[in-house]
């Protein structure tokens, strides 16, 4: 086997050094990837702990269960005083789905992820969310983004 010259040791080091730069290149999209599955399992979380913040407080609490399930059945019946603590109680709901929308645009949580999310909150403004109130409390969401989506929901 013949030594190999000053210029063939030359190509060995650059072919070494470019599989060098082509893994680490792999390992940093994986690292990237993985990531990503942390940030977005983490966003899809703090929608899950909102939630359930939300729940703790109205089942702590036996006047906010009778206000949010005659807001929810009769908006009508609510004083002034109720309502405003209705309207906060939704309010919460919403800013948790406006939330969410936003960081899955952001891509901060994958679709896939927030999909359930976006049924749930549907199907929750359908059943305490009225044409009415919305019209009253649409502008606490600048969002025409935002906007559009629950006006959605509460076309069908």
């Amino acid at each position: 086997m013949r030594k190999l010259n000053l210029s063939e040791w030359a190509h060995v080091a650059e072919i070494a050094g470019t599989i060098g730069v082509v893994v680490s290149l792999l390992m940093v999209v994986y690292s990237l990837e993985r990531n990503t599955v942390a940030i977005s399992g983490s966003g899809a979380n703090e929608i899950f702990d909102g939630l359930r913040e939300i729940q703790v407080a109205v089942l702590s609490n036996r006047e906010l269960v009778e206000i949010t399930a005659r807001g929810s059945a009769d908006p009508g019946s609510l004083s002034a005083v109720e309502m405003d603590t209705y309207e906060m109680w939704a309010a919460m709901h919403l800013d948790l789905w406006d939330r969410m929308s936003i960081r899955e645009r952001e891509g901060l949580i994958d679709p896939a992820a927030s999909a359930p999310w976006h049924e749930f909150f549907r199907e929750w403004t359908r059943r305490n969310v009225t044409r009415e109130q919305w019209v009253l409390w649409k502008w606490g969401w600048p969002s025409r983004t935002f906007q559009a989506q629950v006006e959605a929901v509460l076309d069908h």
